[in-house]
């Protein structure tokens, strides 16, 4: 079960594109959560992505469900769902980012999913 209210706030697009919406959607069992893919392919914090302008009203294709077990496990460690790797250490957790980091990551964050989307195209 999803809450739809809380993922569309994320979402620009039709959430049913986001990966793993059907296993969310169709269970009943457990709470998913939907979960920024920047925090795990490019290890960006929550802070860091709203501060770049990259938290809300996101493509679907920047977008994941997880189970709530899961995201809780990615927040607790930097494990990456994908490749299984647990137990490491969020080196940046807590600290934050430089105005000039803010912004090369900002720029460097929309050139990639410009590139993503060209690519599809």
């Amino acid at each position: 079960m999803i809450n739809l209210r809380c993922v569309k706030s994320y979402c620009c697009e039709d959430i049913s594109l986001i990966e793993n919406y059907d296993k969310a959607i169709n269970d009943t069992t457990q709470k998913w959560d939907c979960h920024h893919r920047l925090e795990i392919d490019m290890n960006l914090s929550y802070k860091e992505l709203k501060e770049s302008g990259l938290y809300l009203n996101r493509p679907a294709s920047e977008l994941i469900f997880l189970t709530h077990s899961e995201h809780q496990r990615i927040h607790k460690t930097c494990q990456n769902p994908m490749t299984g790797k647990t137990g490491i250490l969020c080196p940046n957790y807590g600290r934050s980012p430089s105005e000039e980091t803010k912004q090369k990551t900002s720029e460097s964050m929309k050139k990639y999913w410009a590139q993503k989307r060209e690519q599809v195209n």
